[in-house]
């Protein structure tokens, strides 16, 4: 019996019809393992996943396949959305046998839950073979399963004692922490070296950060490039906004087509971060693409915002959003030669089945007159673009999932504030001041103050994990330095609290991402970065941010101290601890404090603006007294105390 009808989530209602016996994860499975003595089958996925979609129809609609997995195993479907952390736990576990991540994972178990074997696709054929020879060893040979997974386990501990082992005092980029850095840069393309390509907007963000600062001698070049390929390449959605998971090729220009909002709230904050440290102006139209994207597509009736648009519709993969030479002539007419130099259609930009994906030209001058191509003027884009989204509505729209994911919201909400603090648009902080209304009343238990990890309908489900206490910390701390709302700082420093007594490792610096994870009984510690930021460090950061509010040296404490314990991974794989890097940053005496009357706060963040300072920050003063409305601070000390806000901001000025 399929047990999936029943569940909220989309991704497991895709699979509630397969023949396949799938069990929820829960102790019901578990429990029927052990029971049976039967090899466990986890297999993890989410809604939007193309891979995952292929793999359903491949395999698990299939009768026989379903016959041998009912027959020989208890079958167990995860969506990674909603339980991040078994996602992680069996992704660290197949990593730890030399193989590659992705989706959807599929991950064998002995009857007692311990791991063994975990890989992502397979076509029918192969995994037919795979559980036919499990079935074997595990009926003749089960000493070689025990084997490997006490290997596994011994791999795991020590991947992660070499990067806890060795701690330092302080923080501080090294030359040769900044050396390797710079050696991942892919300066023809933009981002990181390699294929497939993701943006990385942690990574990125570090870089933007840095190439503002003389002593570290980076270009803003490199940046300035990434961000204008990312823009301009197919990973972008030129007709409607908003970027998709990642691009199969170095160029970022074929993308992978499903759209998550963890991907725009990040690029959200990375291109407001831009425009705001470099002034690069033509970056905040791309933030208003995103916005627009974000409010027309995945903005859900009660406020919350929709985790993911699916890669397919109901005519394959990418179909919503690519075109055939036959349906851009009729777009274009006469102008189709000089059309397609302009979105460059272009051998590297066709797919199978005749169709292309659009890209925008590498370089215009917006500003400059109406024609940006020759004999093409910006009308004549306009129009296009407009006839070819009337011919997207005849075709299918790519479903959404409507689950709210409390900690890719809270990213959302970072992203807006950064957004506003660039353009001080009345729009923009109307849109984060309802989110954070959103998630006070829907991601936070009013009685129990415990945290959601996602939201159905606006019902809340799922206990949260560190993810969602860290990024409704920092973003609410956030709010309250834009908005001055006490009630937003007293809810960020409870859930600070909250997440030290739930998650605390009591023998290390560092925090578990979870409670526990039945049957495996294994807590996770997070440190590295991947797409998104690790827990760990946005929890720093939000620490960080709380010091700085304060002006408790505790908070600093409990940073330096999870800073202190992962240096020695910061300094050996910088590319993937960028967030822990932001977090020294900030730590650090040259992040300054501007402290103003909350009255004045509007004001206060409208003279900054010039100063394109990305790491100052303005913290609303409740009680001040005349002659020190104004105070510029360090993280240990103001350094400069004014009744006069224009002396503030010459003072302000020797600091650039």
């Amino acid at each position: 019996m399929n047990r999936l009808k029943e569940q909220k989530s989309l991704y497991l209602l895709q699979h509630a019809n397969n023949p396949v016996h799938w069990f929820p994860y829960g102790e019901e499975a578990f429990e029927r393992a052990r029971i049976e003595g039967k090899v466990i089958l986890i297999s993890v996925g989410y809604s939007s996943c193309h891979w995952c979609h292929v793999m359903e129809k491949e395999v698990f609609e299939n009768e026989a396949a379903a016959r041998l997995m009912n027959e020989n195993f208890i079958c167990i479907k995860v969506d990674r959305e909603e339980r991040p952390d078994v996602d992680h736990y069996l992704m660290e576990n197949v990593q730890a046998l030399g193989q590659r991540g992705g989706w959807p994972l599929n991950c064998f178990l002995t009857p007692e839950g311990k791991f063994f074997f975990g890989a992502t696709y397979f076509p029918l054929h192969q995994w037919i073979k795979l559980l036919t020879e499990i079935i074997r060893i595990f009926k003749n040979e089960r000493h070689l399963l025990e084997e490997q997974v006490a290997e596994i386990e011994k791999r795991k501990e020590i991947s992660l004692k070499s990067f806890l082992s060795l701690e330092k005092e302080n923080f501080r980029l090294s030359d040769e922490m900044l050396q390797r850095l710079f050696s991942s840069f892919d300066l023809i393309h933009g981002g990181l070296k390699g294929s497939p390509k993701f943006p990385m907007p942690c990574f990125l963000s570090l870089v933007c950060i840095l190439s503002t600062q003389s002593e570290f001698k980076l270009s803003s070049d490199f940046i300035a490039l990434t961000l204008r390929q990312i823009k301009n390449g197919g990973i972008y959605d030129q007709l409607n906004g908003g970027f998709f998971r990642y691009s199969v090729d170095e160029k970022w220009v074929i993308p992978h087509f499903e759209k998550m909002l963890y991907d725009n709230a990040l690029l959200l904050n990375l291109y407001a971060e831009t425009a705001l440290a470099l002034g690069i102006e033509t970056e905040f139209e791309t933030v208003k693409g995103i916005l627009e994207f974000l409010e027309k597509w995945m903005k859900l009736p009660d406020g919350g915002y929709s985790a993911s648009i699916d890669a397919d519709n109901a005519m394959g993969e990418g179909h919503y959003y690519i075109f055939s030479e036959e349906e851009l002539r009729e777009a274009t007419g006469e102008k189709y030669p000089v059309f397609r130099r302009y979105f460059r259609i272009e051998e590297d930009s066709y797919l199978e089945g005749g169709r292309f994906v659009l890209r925008a030209p590498l370089s215009i001058n917006q500003n400059n007159g109406p024609a940006i191509s020759e004999g093409f003027s910006k009308e004549d884009v306009f129009d296009v673009i407009e006839k070819l989204k009337v011919k997207q509505r005849t075709r299918p729209q790519p479903p959404i999932d409507t689950k709210v994911v409390v900690s890719w919201n809270g990213m959302l909400l970072y992203g807006l504030l950064k957004a506003w603090k660039v353009s001080l648009d009345k729009e923009i902080y109307e849109m984060a001041a309802h989110l954070a209304l959103f998630l006070k009343h829907k991601a936070i238990d009013a009685q129990t103050k415990m945290v959601f990890h996602v939201i159905y309908d606006g019902a809340p489900s799922v206990p949260g994990f560190l993810e969602d206490y860290a990024w409704l910390a920092l973003s609410f701390l956030t709010y309250y330095c834009a908005s001055g709302e006490s009630e937003y700082l007293e809810l960020g420093l409870s859930l600070l609290d909250a997440a030290d007594n739930s998650f605390r490792n009591a023998e290390g610096k560092l925090l578990f991402s979870n409670i526990d994870i039945p049957p495996m009984n294994e807590r996770i510690t997070e440190i590295f970065d991947n797409v998104t930021p690790s827990p760990n460090s946005v929890y720093c950061r939000a620490l960080i941010l709380a010091g700085k509010i304060t002006g408790n040296y505790h908070f600093f404490e409990k940073a330096d101290n999870m800073l202190g314990s992962i240096s020695y991974a910061i300094e050996q794989h910088p590319a993937h601890m960028a967030n822990w890097i932001l977090a020294g940053l900030e730590r650090s005496d040259k992040s300054g404090i501007l402290k103003v009357p909350r009255e004045r706060l509007y004001d206060a963040y409208a003279a900054i603006k010039e100063f394109r300072n990305p790491r100052l920050i303005i913290i609303p003063q409740e009680d001040s007294s005349e002659e020190s409305l104004y105070q510029l601070c360090t993280t240990e000390a103001c350094l400069f105390v004014s009744p006069n806000f224009n002396e503030i901001l010459v003072e302000l000025n020797k600091w650039n």
